[in-house]
């Protein structure tokens, strides 16, 4: 199984990428509440920002890093944009 590095862990293909929707498949799953079960596992509260669903598991740390990392490019990408129309920039944004 190839090992794809995001960051501060290696992140296995097979593992779930926590900000898709199980419900809707919308790319922004985001977390409300992570609790720390044990060293390598948490208790993630996950909620759709698309269709408002909720789900409750619990994940590796793997996982959870690797939401981490995806909802900070994300972030990052945001107010690169924003500082971007601010200065008048106009921005080109792809559609799917």
């Amino acid at each position: 199984m190839a090992i794809l590095e995001f960051g501060r862990v290696g992140y296995q293909e097979s593992q779930r990428e926590l900000n898709f929707c199980l419900n809707c498949n919308s790319d922004l799953n985001v977390p409300v509440k992570i609790d720390n079960v044990s060293n390598n596992n948490f208790h993630v509260q996950l909620r759709c920002l698309d269709c408002g669903a909720d789900e409750v598991g619990e994940f590796t740390a793997d996982e959870v890093f690797h939401l981490a990392d995806t909802l900070e490019k994300s972030t990052d990408t945001i107010f690169s944009n924003m500082g971007r129309l601010a200065s008048g920039e106009h921005l080109f944004i792809d559609k799917p």
